[in-house]
């Protein structure tokens, strides 16, 4: 094994402890290609440029991470869970001022019930809104809650009926 194959297994053991980014992978791929006849003296011996990986790890908990492993990291960057009135704000933001709105829209509703990432907030608010494109009508409640089930899914997360509220039969 030369040092090409030494450094592509660093990469994909990099890749796989970093679940998720594969251009990883294909930088791995693109820098270790097959080595050709060197031409000249000067690319017998190549300049070889090891590259300290970035690696992203998104876990639910903190607390499922090793305290071995965490000593290791360089930076660790904590995104809390946006509170109810942010969250009411990133709700009105996602929806913008061209996005037509029904009466029986309620952020507020959204804002307290749903506690979400302003991620997953413009995720809902995109998927309610070519929801109510397809049906060529504004963006409302029935659309907003669709949305929300269906992120909700995407998240691994149980339908409560106590969080949907009056809404529950939207999504039932």
């Amino acid at each position: 094994m030369y040092l090409g194959y030494a450094l592509l297994f660093i990469a994909a053991v990099g890749l796989v402890t970093c679940t998720g980014f594969l251009s990883l992978l294909l930088v791995a791929s693109s820098r270790f290609r097959r080595r050709r006849v060197p031409a000249i003296s000067a690319d017998r011996f190549p300049a070889v440029t090891l590259l300290k990986p970035l690696c992203g790890m998104e876990p639910n908990l903190r607390a499922n991470i090793d305290d071995a492993f965490t000593r290791r990291l360089d930076a660790i960057v904590d995104f809390p869970v946006p509170d109810p009135d942010l969250r009411r704000t990133l709700w009105d933001q996602c929806l913008g001022p061209h996005v037509p709105r029904s009466e029986d829209l309620d952020l507020d509703f959204c804002a307290q019930a749903f506690e979400f990432s302003g991620g997953a907030i413009r995720s809902v608010v995109v998927t309610a809104a070519y929801l109510a494109a397809d049906k060529a009508g504004p963006v409302g409640m029935a659309e907003l809650i669709t949305a929300v089930q269906r992120e909700y899914r995407k998240l691994g997360r149980l339908l409560l009926e106590r969080e949907f509220g009056p809404y529950y039969k939207l999504v039932c």
